[in-house]
């Protein structure tokens, strides 16, 4: 069965204690979960992981990679951590199954001060992450990202359709002009 990320957000957040502050929080840094195995039926758990996430108001790092996290899962998980106030300066999360919603969800977290981004041997298509470009146009932070391993310079299913019909009506007046052609002669 899968792993119970409920119970881990909840462990990952504890009170801390640093300074006489009693107030809910945590003092982790750097959280690593590769290979974790999250599973598809997770989703709101990621949610509920990402959110508990933003309560730790030191966190500066989650790799969270080679976990087969879907996309609708990812998104959820990068949702929660939205919510923080300040940033993360490290976000791994290559080798997973994320595409669109994602990539979309990782934008704000450029925007707030992300220093490295890996999105590396996910399924994301250059449609996927144009709302990461429309973040680099307002950022100062990033330093490091890595979309290798990706599907962007191959068409979608859709395009590659209109692309094959395309060719065929160019290929039929192609045929058409050359018997038109042999006619006049």
């Amino acid at each position: 069965p899968p792993p119970n990320t409920g119970w881990l957000a909840a462990t990952l957040c504890i009170p801390s204690q640093a300074h006489g502050s009693t107030t809910q929080g945590c003092s982790l840094h750097h959280i690593w979960l590769q290979a974790h195995g999250f599973h598809h039926r997770l989703v709101s758990a990621c949610g509920r992981l990402g959110q508990s996430l933003a309560r730790c108001p030191h966190l500066t790092a989650l790799h969270a990679s080679h976990n087969a996290l879907p996309d609708a899962a990812g998104g959820a998980l990068l949702d929660g951590l939205a919510e923080r106030s300040g940033g993360l300066a490290e976000l791994e999360l290559g080798h997973n199954q994320l595409h669109a919603a994602a990539a979309a969800a990782a934008a704000p977290l450029i925007q707030k001060g992300l220093a490295s981004l890996s999105l590396c041997d996910n399924r994301l298509r250059a449609e996927d992450v144009t709302p990461l470009g429309a973040a680099l146009e307002h950022n100062g932070s990033l330093r490091h990202l890595d979309l290798s391993g990706n599907l962007l310079g191959q068409p979608d299913a859709r395009t590659n359709a209109r692309a094959r019909a395309a060719d065929a009506a160019a290929a039929a007046d192609a045929a058409a002009d050359a018997a038109d052609s042999d006619d006049e002669q």
